[in-house]
């Protein structure tokens, strides 16, 4: 005995062995050469593993040598121009698409008493084709700038600075030569300066002496305060000297335009009060073709400020509702205005800000906000019409959008996940390059901001790190992206190729067939369609090619089943005329009613005919005398749970909430709830002196539930000829048989138990109770026997072994 037993357990532990390695090795079948794992979605799976979409090429640290500060917004326009703003600076460097350092933005403007009124805080940065939009939220101001000129300040002339002690910065003896020759010096000296610290000051002052008179000509707190920008890093020899050549520019940047608070009284308030009017501090913004600008706003809880060219206020745009409390909603009904304006004050009302905005070249509007865990992600047209689903896919903490080069949009989440999803808000791919210690290329500490260029590269800014993270498309993205584009230019073909060549890199992957049963319907091959938006579960696509499928063979037997009923119609026509003359029926009429006396079971099964026409005396007669056994409405929940299976795997797809439901599972769950119904309700009533006996609601309630014997069979069937657009032909009759089985119960509860109207209503709901209640102990009963299994097992392993 003992030697079987170790030999069960052998083979039992060689199993587990070969289990746990196909496991592994199938866990192991996509290859990854990044620090994280892509993911995408699969309508019937849920998250899976899929092939690297984005793998990390390289960080920028710095810009001219000068390391980022506090870097928080990257922008990448039209012409892969990438611009980054740094908050620590008060500057935004732009570098250009192979990521070599072109110019910045800086703008000062202090006024006599050294009052700064130009970047505190340089939030992000959007850029048009003309200009250059930088809000700052603690100026509450946006600057705009000319883009041309702020990526072609001409130099006027260049200083070349002879760093006298070679310690390559300015210091005191170091002498300045003027030249118009950005090559070649001259060798006419013009300043010498003396570098004197400043008590009190980050900087230091700057004297400006004649060479030769050495007569102070002028002083400055800040070499770049009297030069503009200084670019260094080209050297010269001049004389057996060293020269640094200094660039300096004909002016320094200036905003060819300032838009501050809107003249308009939302923001201007009560005139006594001032604070009252609305805060405008803008964080973000997004400008459309005809300069409108939408704002993000620190703590806007009306959503986007909506300003025009000039910056006039228009309204607010594509703001969340505002959560409140269950029942501070229903108080709110019954209270006044005023009474309402107070509970709003009172109330733990939750306002969820607007994180981050984008526009794209159709004028759409999209947000994204970092509180949400549902709807995180939206897209409004101009009249505020959101066009995504609230099931996008998406998670709480994301703080900035980008919209791509295909309508595609690239969301960042502040614990570091990256989604990408496609024009319609689906979920492409998803990837988590959090970084937990690894520090490794690609992981990040705190993103902030994404944005991504012509070539489909991914900038993302890290703050926690310092820096700007690139991360390249892989050969799959690329496809998916391709095929994108050749769907957006009528290229279907070439659209199916670049989804086929996708699905080499994953095997499962919904999106891809979705795209070719979209090139499939522009070919007007739907049979094909259908097929792959089955493989993808995507009900639209399902709903679409079948009504053309049906749509074609109507045109093409349309007149073949007009005959047919036209033919079933006069046939049962004939059949009843000629049987009413001759009645050769009528033996079998007699041998049926023989039977049903005979037959209890039939007798009581052909009953329901009668209940379903008199409930009202049905309920009386299964209570009094006994019309269906209990083997009867045995029958009837069998036949019930079969109608139920035939519900859940013969109904179109795209009726179900659930495509591929466990149908054990959902059988235990229906029997479960109905066992507890009766159980409940019977000892509800018991005690509230109900006159109905256990057997009573055991049987009633299988009677209250016949309608769905009727109509579930004809609704499943009917399903598989309709579409989406005619779905009310089968929500409908759905909706009201539900309604009919509830008047059914409400009716049962207060015949077969005698009660009042009042009383019924109390009995369902203290019976609705009871059921949770005595869900809730038993789940937790099977908690412990399950532990309590665990544990014995446990012990049985340890005696055996020993």
């Amino acid at each position: 005995m003992r030697r079987k037993l170790v030999h069960a357990v052998t083979f039992g532990l060689f199993t587990l062995i070969i289990f746990v390695m196909f496991s592994v090795a199938t866990d192991n079948l996509f290859a990854s050469s990044t620090p994280y794992y892509t993911y995408t979605t699969d309508n019937e799976q849920g998250w899976i593993r899929t092939s690297d979409a984005y793998t990390p090429a390289g960080q920028v640290l710095s810009a001219n040598g000068v390391e980022f500060k506090n870097p928080q917004y990257v922008y990448v326009d039209h012409e892969d121009y990438i611009y980054v703003t740094d908050s620590g600076w008060f500057k935004v460097f732009i570098f250009d698409k192979d990521l070599n350092y072109v110019d910045e933005i800086a703008y000062s403007d202090k006024d006599e008493l050294n009052v700064e009124h130009g970047f505190i805080a340089v939030n992000s940065i959007f850029v048009t084709e003309d200009k250059v939009y930088v809000p700052d939220s603690f100026q509450k101001s946006i600057f705009i700038f000319d883009r041309d000129e702020v990526l072609n300040r001409a130099p006027s002339s260049f200083i070349w600075l002879d760093d006298v002690d070679g310690s390559e910065t300015m210091n005191t003896g170091d002498v300045f030569y003027l030249s118009d020759d950005e090559n070649d010096p001259i060798g006419t000296p013009v300043y010498e300066i003396d570098v004197v610290p400043t008590d009190g000051s980050l900087n230091s002052t700057v004297i400006f002496k004649d060479y030769d008179s050495k007569e102070e000509i002028f002083r400055k707190i800040n070499f770049e305060e009297m030069f503009g920008k200084v670019v260094n890093g080209t050297t010269a020899d001049f004389a057996g000297k060293t020269l640094f050549r200094h660039t300096l520019f004909q002016e320094k940047n200036k905003p060819i335009q300032t838009v501050t608070t809107p003249d308009h009284p939302v923001f201007i308030g009560d005139p006594e009060d001032p604070v009252s009017g609305y805060k405008f501090t803008p964080k973000k913004v997004a400008v459309d073709t005809r300069g409108n600008m939408y704002v993000v706003g620190a703590q806007s809880e009306n959503g986007l400020i909506m300003l025009d060219s000039d910056g006039d206020y228009i309204t607010f745009f594509g703001g969340n509702p505002i959560r409140m409390p269950l029942l501070d909603q229903i108080r709110a009904l019954l209270l006044s205005e005023e009474q309402k304006d107070k509970l709003r004050t009172e109330s733990n009302i939750l306002v969820d800000y607007v994180s981050s905005v984008a526009i794209d070249e159709k004028g759409y509007v999209y947000t994204v906000t970092s509180t949400l865990e549902d709807d995180v992600i939206k897209k409004f047209n101009v009249s505020g019409t959101n066009f995504f689903s609230n099931d996008a896919r998406g998670w709480v903490g994301a703080v900035d959008l980008w919209v791509g080069n295909y309508g595609n949009v690239l969301v960042i989440e502040e614990y570091g996940w990256i989604n990408e999803y496609n024009a319609d808000g689906e979920l492409i791919f998803s990837f988590s390059v959090t970084d937990i210690g690894a520090n490794r290329d690609g992981l990040l500490l705190n993103p902030t901001s994404i944005a991504a260029d012509s070539r489909d590269r991914l900038f993302v800014v890290d703050r926690g790190n310092g820096f700007l993270q690139i991360y390249d498309p892989t050969e799959f993205t690329n496809s998916v992206h391709n095929a994108f584009q050749a769907y957006q230019d009528g290229d279907e073909e070439l659209a199916k190729e670049n989804w086929e060549f996708s699905l080499e890199y994953a095997t499962v992957f919904d999106i891809a067939h979705e795209g070719i049963g979209d090139a499939f319907i522009r070919q007007d091959n739907y049979e094909e369609a259908l097929y792959h938006f089955k493989l993808a579960s995507y009900n639209d696509g399902i709903s679409d090619a079948y009504w053309q499928i049906r749509q074609t063979w109507l045109e093409q037997n349309l007149e073949t089943v007009i005959l047919i009923f036209s033919i079933l119609f006069l046939t049962r026509f004939i059949f009843k005329f000629v049987n009413k003359r001759t009645h050769f029926t009528k033996g079998f009429e007699e041998l049926w009613v023989k039977i049903k006396k005979k037959n209890k079971t039939i007798r009581e099964l052909t009953y329901i005919k009668h209940f379903l026409k008199h409930p009202l005396d049905g309920y009386y007669e299964i209570k009094r005398k006994a019309a269906v056994s209990v083997s009867t409405a045995g029958i009837i929940y069998f036949l019930l749970a079969l109608v139920y299976i035939m519900y859940q795997t013969v109904t179109n797809v795209i009726f179900l909430a659930d495509p591929n439901p466990n149908i054990m599972y959902e059988l235990i769950i229906l029997i479960s709830i109905l066992a507890l119904w009766v159980v409940a309700n019977y000892f509800v009533c018991l005690i509230r002196d109900g006159e109905g006996s256990f057997k009573n609601v055991f049987v009633a309630t299988a009677m209250s539930l016949t309608p769905l014997l009727i109509v579930f069979p004809l609704i499943t069937i009917l399903s598989n000829v309709l579409t989406y657009q005619e779905a009310v032909f089968y929500n409908g009759p759905l909706t009201i048989t539900y309604i009919w089985v509830a008047i059914y119960f409400f009716f049962m509860i207060k015949e077969i138990h005698n009660y009042e109207v009042g009383e019924t209503f109390g009995v369902i709901g203290i019976s609705l109770f009871t059921m949770l209640i005595m869900g809730i102990f038993l789940f937790v009963i099977y908690s412990i026997d399950t532990q309590i299994f665990t544990v014995t097992e446990q012990i049985a392993r340890e005696l055996i072994e020993r």
